[in-house]
C-alpha cells in the first residue's frame, strides 16, 4: 500500500516537474536567456578548471565582461526576433506576377505565398539536355531550371525564363 501511494506521488511529481521544465524551457527560447545561460555555464567551467579571479582587473576579466555583454546582446536580438513573429502578417510582401493569359502590360498584385504554391502544384518535365549531357532540365510552362550533378548531388545552377529565350 506504502509503495503504490509512494508511486502516485512520485508520478504526480514527475509530471509536475516535467511541466515546468518545459515552461522554463520555452521561456528561455523565447527571451533568448538560453545564450547568457550557457556562457555563465562555461565560465563556470572555466572558473573550476583555472580559478580566475573576476574582481581584478586584467585581460580575463575583460574578455569576461565583452562576452557577457555579447551574449546579452544577442539575447535582446533573438527576443526581438521572437517577439516580432506574430505581427509578420502585418508586413506580407506582394510580388508583380505576369500571367499569359492577360495583357503584356497589365501585372498583379499577389501574396508570395499563393505564387509558391501555385509552382509547387505544377510539375515539371524533367529530361536531360542533348547539348549538355551532365545538364538535368526541368521544364515548368515559363521557365527552365537546370540541375548539375556536384559532389554527388544535384544543384541548381541557372534559372531561365521562356520570356527571356
Amino acid at each position: 500500500m506504502l509503495t503504490a501511494i509512494l508511486s502516485v506521488i512520485l508520478k504526480i511529481l514527475k509530471f509536475v516537474l516535467d511541466i515546468v521544465v518545459k515552461i522554463v524551457a520555452r521561456i528561455l527560447r523565447i527571451t533568448g536567456l538560453h545564450v547568457p545561460l550557457l556562457y555563465g555555464i562555461y565560465i563556470l567551467v572555466l572558473y573550476a578548471i583555472y580559478g580566475f579571479d573576476l574582481s581584478a582587473p586584467s585581460v580575463e576579466t575583460t574578455l569576461f565582461y565583452i562576452g557577457l555583454a555579447t551574449s546579452f546582446v544577442c539575447c535582446a536580438v533573438i527576443f526581438a526576433k521572437n517577439i516580432s513573429k506574430p505581427f509578420a502578417f502585418l508586413s506580407r510582401k506582394t510580388v508583380k506576377v505576369h500571367y499569359e493569359n492577360d495583357n503584356r502590360n497589365e501585372r498583379r498584385n499577389i501574396p508570395k505565398r499563393q505564387i509558391y504554391h501555385e509552382r509547387a502544384v505544377e510539375k515539371p518535365d524533367i529530361y536531360w539536355s542533348r547539348l549538355y549531357p551532365d545538364i538535368l532540365v526541368h521544364e515548368y510552362h515559363d521557365r527552365f531550371k537546370l540541375y548539375k550533378r556536384i559532389n554527388g548531388e544535384m544543384r541548381l545552377v541557372k534559372i531561365e525564363y521562356k520570356d527571356d529565350i
